[in-house]
């Protein structure tokens, strides 16, 4: 079933009240052609090879700077600050298939630069951190901080990483309801 919505019109209806704040007319209102069709490119491409890469390279050395961090902060000895460093470069190693495998999960959801896909990025990083750390060791002091990092370290590498969300007025889902969804 295909649903035949005249998209400009939608845009300009619920556009109007602040076209006539603004004193525009409604042809102002109208998106040209290559308006029309560099938005819809840029909403229908998702950068799924990018958010995989960056996650692979990256999410492992995050986790593992994090660490660093953290000692670095129990210390209370600013010196101990080249501890990010070392830990970073460890983190490459040892977390390298959590990271990959978050990188591919994240992607393969097409999860975005929001409150919601940096909560589901943090969940799926958490839960393959999990798994990993359980395969190589049922220690208890061990997988309570790594679960910690590696779901810490999967947002903060989403918030870099994830594309943002495309937002038209099309998507406000308060306006939904005459949309025969």
């Amino acid at each position: 079933m295909q649903l035949n919505i005249n998209h400009e019109e939608h845009q300009i209806k619920h556009d109007k009240p602040m076209a006539e704040a603004l004193h525009l007319s409604e042809e102002d209102l109208r998106p040209t052609q290559e308006m029309a069709q560099v938005d819809c490119a840029k909403c229908l491409e998702y950068p799924r090879f990018t958010v995989a890469w960056v996650y692979a390279c990256s999410g492992g050395a995050i986790g593992g700077g994090l660490i660093g961090f953290w000692v670095t902060l129990l210390s209370q000895n600013i010196f101990m600050l080249w501890l990010v460093i070392v830990g970073a470069i460890f983190g490459i190693v040892l977390g390298f298939i959590p990271a990959v495998v978050t990188g591919l999960i994240v992607a393969y959801f097409k999860l975005y630069c929001n409150g919601k896909g940096l909560f589901w990025a943090g969940v799926i990083g958490t839960f393959v951190t999990l798994s990993v750390v359980l395969t190589v060791t049922p220690s208890l002091s061990a997988l309570i901080p790594a679960v910690f990092v590696g779901g810490f370290s999967a947002v903060l590498t989403g918030l870099f990483t994830l594309p943002k969300a495309c937002k038209t007025s099309f998507d406000n889902a308060s306006k939904k309801d005459h949309d025969n969804y």
